[in-house]
């Protein structure tokens, strides 16, 4: 299937928005889908893509997986709308129980607004979504290299915050920055703003409001509303409402009054602006928090590739310098916020020849695309991340009775070390780098033995059997879910054993 939230037409059951189109309808070639920035077919490349363009030597992790694919990047907004993140998961969730195949799920996306906890609204879905047969891959982020965060003692800090020079754009709205502060517990911190160490504005807990000058405008959101993780929240916006930029300079946000860290996120920013003391800590994105998801950083595979004229090109400057099998120097670091072990794993991500999308605009230009055309060039934590998704599908093809926890357990353990990683857990790659081969092997003698309790009730008795008999006559017309079908033993091998 594919969904695309933005199309007009009949939307999948459930749903209001967009058009859903089916495997006849994609297989005919007659779809007017198009991706034009061509993220989402370069990520499912990686995961399931058959490599046919070039007699497989770029072929996905798992080429012969099922693919369902969710359009759900809003062009006027630039990128991924909360709500809409969370349709597309309930949506594929509600496929893999219709198709009642295990499914695997990539989200190569994320974002800094929020507690970085795996509290917020996107990553209680995935929290709930979880489980048997259903499993979520989730890129770490590429602010490894990017100085967005900065934390210090809630009771009396002050964190530095700079904006470079930069050239300011004509009109209103478009030159702007917002930092998300999080503060332990329940107390309540008071905030103030400098700007090259004057005040420039200031609130005390549950109150808002800003000032403007030459500075631009500062608006300060601090604590007005309850938070579902009990926490305190300072939203601190620089904009250029009244005409004039957020100055380049020196800033600080001072915070006074709290309990326990004050951990600042540069949420969004139009200007290359930056926390100087950032120790690159805590980058880890959301959704990537969860912690039901697996959480995937990136290493680097290759320096040097094919360019469309047959020439051979590589990275230059810092990213050259890095030794290929060495950690990313875009990939964020860990911990989260209350100190878990994300990432998770380390998967290929710099770089990755995958399908390009003939319609990418603007053009990735001659040094990115391989020589037949047929494969883009590109790099990131979204590029690993669909690497992992690809072994989790392979793990389901060999165990379909598989849990979430039970998968990423299971790469987590027997992911490889070597002199890059050094001891995991570490903050850099995790738990280690994905091991496929050793991931899969793992797999087939896991999950609980089957009980025949179809429905669930703690017994197995004659109802059990009624209900499995009538789902073996008429699957359609009398379906079970995935745990039923789990109970009962009715996968074939090597899922079950063919006993029921």
């Amino acid at each position: 299937y594919i969904w695309d939230m933005f199309g007009t037409g009949t939307p999948p059951a459930g749903f209001d928005n967009g058009v859903q189109y089916s495997e006849n309808q994609i297989n005919a070639g007659t779809l007017s889908e198009a991706d034009y920035s061509g993220h989402g077919t370069h990520v499912t490349g990686i995961a399931a893509g058959n490599g046919f363009e070039s007699s497989g030597l770029y072929s996905g992790v798992a080429p012969e997986a099922d693919i369902i694919f969710v359009k759900a990047f809003d062009d006027n907004i630039g990128g991924f709308a909360e709500d809409s993140v969370i349709d597309a998961m309930v949506y594929l969730a509600g496929k893999a129980e219709e198709l009642g195949q295990p499914m695997a799920i990539n989200l190569s996306l994320g974002g800094h607004m929020g507690p970085h906890d795996g509290t917020s609204a996107q990553e209680t879905i995935i929290d709930n979504l979880s489980g048997a047969g259903l499993v979520f891959c989730v890129a770490a982020g590429n602010e490894g290299e990017d100085d967005i965060h900065d934390s210090g003692p809630a009771s009396g800090t002050s964190l530095a915050y700079t904006i470079p020079a930069y050239s300011p754009h004509a009109g209103t709205g478009n030159d702007y920055a917002v930092l998300d502060i999080w503060v332990d517990g329940s107390s309540s911190p008071s905030v103030s703003v400098s700007y090259n160490g004057s005040t420039v504005a200031s609130e005390s807990s549950g109150n808002e409001g800003g000032n403007s000058g030459s500075y631009g405008t500062v608006y300060i959101w601090n604590a007005t509303g309850p938070n579902p993780n009990g926490d305190k929240r300072i939203v601190v916006q620089l904009d250029d409402r009244t005409g004039t930029a957020p100055g380049a300079g020196n800033w600080a946000v001072n915070i006074s009054g709290g309990t326990g860290t004050a951990h600042a996120w540069i949420g969004t920013s139009t200007m290359a602006s930056n926390f100087p003391n950032s120790d690159q800590r805590y980058s880890v994105g959301m959704p990537g928090t969860s912690e039901s998801a697996i959480t995937v950083v990136a290493h680097k595979t290759k320096g040097e590739w094919p360019n469309a004229n047959n020439q051979t090109v590589g990275y230059s400057g810092a990213w050259g310098a890095v030794s290929n099998g060495d950690h990313a120097p875009f990939s964020s670091f860990g911990p989260t916020r209350d100190d878990r072990q994300k990432p998770d794993i380390c998967a290929p991500g710099m770089g990755m020849f995958a399908p390009y999308s003939a319609d990418t605009s603007p053009y990735p230009g001659d040094n990115f695309i391989n020589p037949s055309g047929d494969y883009l060039f590109s790099q990131g934590t979204s590029m690993a991340t669909p690497f992992v998704c690809g072994v989790a599908a392979l793990m389901f093809e060999k165990n379909g009775t598989l849990t979430a926890a039970q998968i990423k357990t299971t790469m987590r353990e027997n992911a490889a070390t070597d002199a890059f990683t050094g001891a995991v857990w570490n903050e850099t790659f995790g738990a280690g780098k994905i091991d496929a081969l050793a991931a899969v092997q793992a797999v087939a003698s896991l999950g609980p033995a089957p009980t025949g309790d179809i429905n669930g009730d703690s017994a197995t008795s004659v109802l059990d059997l009624v209900l499995l008999a009538n789902y073996i006559a008429d699957p359609t017309g009398h379906p079970l879910d995935i745990d039923s079908r789990t109970q009962g033993d009715v996968y074939p091998a090597p899922n079950g054993d063919g006993v029921l």
